[in-house]
């Protein structure tokens, strides 16, 4: 192994000072530096409340890291390589220990890299204030039999060892005797407990929108990096918490796609939906399963606790949650045709763990609503409009649904077709300004005798929408070429998932323009009590 002397500061990996800094960033340069061929290191991390609390449960289960091994559970993206690197140093200069850091690599020409650390034989000393010079023992591309040889040499006998984005599989597998036995491993692969299995699980949950921010707001670099502005200066909070939002939809709770540009993360999430088989596909959805040892698929999935401040939370296996959390890669991988209940309980599950995909889940649900209304007279999808609208009511009373359109094109030849009977909606996920287009019945306030308009349905669960006049034109010129009997009358109406989001919402026109816009409000609640008793009835 090479050895290399490192100066660095002590406050990048103190683990014991995160609970004073939750909110703030931390500057990590030595270590930036130092692990820039190593599998990388950001130059800084945002400490959010997990971090802190996630720290203090480890601590306590390192106390018997020699009788019952740690597993670091969550999703790719979160953290849990950096925790590694930063619990590696901390071990050793604080604690004066020898540490091994075993590290899969996985992308580049390196498949792994191995670092050692001997703090117990002072090769680890303060130089002044909180300033260290470490001694480390670094290697790259090391067979098992070669990792066997390092961990049976005398130097690194009697380190703690920590093993970092290997699976479970990995090292059933390992007949050399490379990552096991090992002390901690942190993986985002599933990892299958057994009866005699001592190991203490713990999850490292993975990032909500508000930490999201936090991360935007202590370094706006990100706005450059992302492509989203080219000068981090001059952006308003709450332009950047608009733009957190959308970027938000694509990377759900992954910060390492999270920091990636759009283009590249929407890329990815194609290449990713592509692999997978429909069965697959609706098994990460809808079953919340399959994420067993298959990376691509564990990709898909963002790890939660119930509450992150709880910590027992950290290590109680039903306090966990597991789901898709990108909107974008939710539309992708969840076109199926299955029954209302099904979407109701996404849409549930996305509301208790504040997920990213909660937008995403109330819009199909209401897309599939309209579809299982149809024939159903009794229970047709009305929207409950706001006061200030020229009518109290719509309701979307169709024969048929139809999703369709690979792309904007697509969409557009579809709409120039469209029917009286068919409500439409896109199967692209990037088709502009609506999200469906249907004939409608509207009924003014207090009369019984429908209307029958054009709706341009935009739905939301926030309160608030930017868009500009050309938009609406847009959509008008193409169904001016329309050559079905539509009607005339044309409306724009914005759904929302609650009443109180609905009384709220701000429509914001960004060339000044007046739109007329009526908001109405389509609450899941009042799907539950139907849903019941027909559930119930069919003995499902």
């Amino acid at each position: 192994m090479e050895k290399v002397e490192l100066e660095i500061d002590s406050t990048e990996f103190d683990l014991d000072a995160l609970g004073e800094k939750v909110g703030s960033r931390i500057g990590t340069p030595g270590l930036h530096a130092f692990w820039s061929s190593l599998g990388e290191f950001p130059p800084g991390y945002h400490v959010r409340k997990e971090e802190a609390m996630f720290w203090s449960v480890v601590k306590q289960l390192l106390l018997s890291t020699g009788k019952s091994p740690v597993v670091i559970l969550g999703s790719p993206g979160v953290g849990k390589s950096c925790f590694l690197v930063l619990l590696a140093f901390y071990v050793a200069c604080f604690h004066k220990r020898k540490v091994l850091l075993i590290r899969q690599l996985k992308s580049g020409d390196r498949k792994n890299a191995v670092v050692f650390l001997n703090g117990k034989d002072g090769e680890s000393e303060r130089s002044s204030g909180t300033s260290w010079k470490v001694s480390i023992h670094q290697a790259f591309n090391q067979t098992f039999r070669e990792l066997h040889a390092i961990r049976k040499a005398e130097m690194t006998r009697g380190s703690l060892v920590l093993v970092d984005g290997y699976t479970q599989n990995d090292v059933k597998a390992d007949i050399c005797l490379a990552l096991r036995p090992f002390h901690i491993l942190a993986t985002s692969c599933h990892y299958d407990k057994k009866s005699n299995d001592p190991a203490n699980m713990v999850v490292l949950p993975a990032w909500r929108f508000e930490d999201l921010l936090g991360y935007v707001l202590s370094n706006r670099r990100w706005l450059v990096e992302t492509g989203l502005r080219k000068t981090p200066d001059g952006t308003s909070e709450e332009v950047i918490r608009q733009l957190v939002a959308e970027h938000y939809k694509y990377s759900g709770g992954s910060l390492r796609d999270f920091c990636m540009t759009q283009g590249a993360l929407v890329n990815f999430l194609e290449a990713s939906s592509n692999r997978l088989s429909q069965v697959q596909s609706y098994q990460l959805v809808f079953e919340r399963s399959g994420a067993r040892s298959d990376d691509r698929s564990n990709h898909f999935y963002c790890h939660y606790i119930v509450d992150p401040s709880n910590a027992d939370h950290y290590v109680t296996h039903r306090c966990w949650f597991v789901s898709v959390d990108s909107a974008y890669a939710l539309k992708l991988l969840g076109r199926h045709n299955l029954r209302l209940d099904k979407y109701l309980e996404y849409y549930r599950h996305a509301e208790t763990v504040g997920a990213g995909y909660l937008g995403l889940a109330y819009e199909s649900l209401l897309h599939r609503a309209v579809s299982e209304s149809i024939g159903n007279g009794k229970h047709s999808v009305e929207i409950a409009l706001r006061t200030d609208a020229p009518y109290e009511r719509i309701v979307l009373d169709v024969k048929r649904t139809w999703c369709s359109g690979e792309n904007k094109a697509d969409c557009h030849d579809a709409l120039t077709i469209l029917d009286e009977n068919t409500y439409w909606h896109p199967d692209y996920p990037l088709f502009p300004f609506v999200d469906a287009v249907t004939t409608c019945d509207a009924f003014a306030k207090g009369s019984e005798e429908p209307e029958r308009v054009l709706a341009y349905v935009q739905v939301t669960i926030r309160d608030r929408k930017t868009f500009t006049t050309a938009d609406f034109a847009a959509l008008d010129e193409v169904m001016e070429k329309n050559t079905k009997r539509l009607p005339t009358k044309r409306i724009f109406v914005v759904v929302t998932n609650k009443v109180a989001t609905r009384d709220s919402f701000r429509l914001t026109v960004e060339d000044g323009a007046s739109c007329p816009t009526m908001v109405g409000c389509f609450d899941p609640g009042s799907l539950e009590e139907r849903g019941a008793r027909v559930w119930l009835s069919s003995g499902e």
